[in-house]
Parts: structure tokens; sequence; C-alpha cells
């Protein structure tokens, strides 16, 4: 980690304080992940960058304080469900699901979802962004998927939702590219 309180030296001083400094800037490692999360929600306190610096393998992400998530270096996640409980800004991730989970990201609070590559292959029910009740704003993804029932984007009593510029690519046997229930202001 670096950034935050870890990011000023004390040299020579005495009676000061180092505290309350972000954000906490985390490299995020396949190796590491456990020295981060427990249960697979991140321990953290503080707001967050999360900067992935390998690959990860079936590991969920579950954020309960603001994050901002990005992938300078693209690198990819495989297997994962990842929940974002508070404010954030994912960008630029690389996310393949082989596997049968029916969610791969679920917005609970205010999030940007931006140039963001989600591959799917399910043959079970697959929900790839699913929206809960709050302000999102989807761009500039582009979201493959292949299974049995594949739905790209569900709005749940969404509002003030914007999805754009996103490319999506279904093929299944039964294939919506976006459902929504009770939204409002949905561009």
């Amino acid at each position: 980690t670096y950034g935050g309180d870890s990011s000023v030296r004390l040299i020579d001083s005495s009676n000061n304080i180092i505290k309350d400094n972000t954000p906490l800037i985390i490299l995020l490692t396949n190796d590491n992940y456990n020295q981060y999360f427990k249960n697979s929600v991140l321990t953290s306190n503080e707001t967050t960058i999360i900067n992935l610096a390998s690959n990860l393998y079936n590991k969920d992400l579950v954020f309960n304080i603001p994050v901002q998530f990005v992938n300078p270096n693209k690198y990819t996640i495989y297997n994962t469900t990842i929940t974002l409980n508070k404010i954030a800004t994912i960008n630029n991730l690389n996310i393949v699901n082989t596997d049968t989970r029916t969610n791969t990201i679920i917005i609970n609070m205010a999030a940007t979802i931006n140039n963001t590559n989600i591959n799917i292959d399910n043959n079970n029910e697959a929900k790839i962004i699913t929206v809960n009740g709050v302000q999102a704003t989807i761009t500039n993804n582009t979201i493959t998927a292949t299974g049995n029932i594949i739905t790209a984007i569900t709005l749940t009593t969404a509002t003030n939702t914007n999805i754009y510029n996103n490319k999506i690519t279904i093929n299944s046997t039964k294939a919506t590219a976006l459902t929504a229930t009770k939204g409002e202001n949905i561009k």
C-alpha cells in the first residue's frame, strides 16, 4: 500500500501526528488478496484506490467504502463477483467468468462502470451488471456473453441511470440486453 498516511515520512521529528491522509492506494495482486480482503470484503475503512497489479483468480470483491478500482496494466479478473455498496468507480477492468455464478457486478450505491471488458460463458442464468435502486453510469463497456439465460444489464428501481456507448454481444437461448423495473430518469 501507499498513499494516505503511509505517503508521509517523518525525519527527525517529534510530537507530530500523521492521521487521516487519503487516499490509501492498494496494489492488489492474487498473492496479497487475503491481506486486504476478509470473507471477500475489503478490510480498509478509508477511501481507497485499488490498482489491479496482477491477474486475480476466483476472488470475489465486496466494497463497503468508497473506492476507485483501476487497471492501468490490463490485468484480468477471472471468476469474480464485484459488489459495490458505497460510491465507486471502476475503470478499465477485464473480467472473465466461466463458472456458474449468477452476477458479475452488483451496484448498490452510486457507481460508474467505464471502459470495462466483461466476458461470460455460463450455462446457467447470468445477470452481468445489476443496478439496485441507485444512480449508475455504465459507459463504453464491452460485454460478451454465451449461455442459456443471459441479461447484460438489470435495473431494479434504478434512478438517474445513464447507459450509453456499450457494445453488448450475447449468444444465448434467452438473451436480454437491458431489463428495467420501476426506474426513473434512465437514459
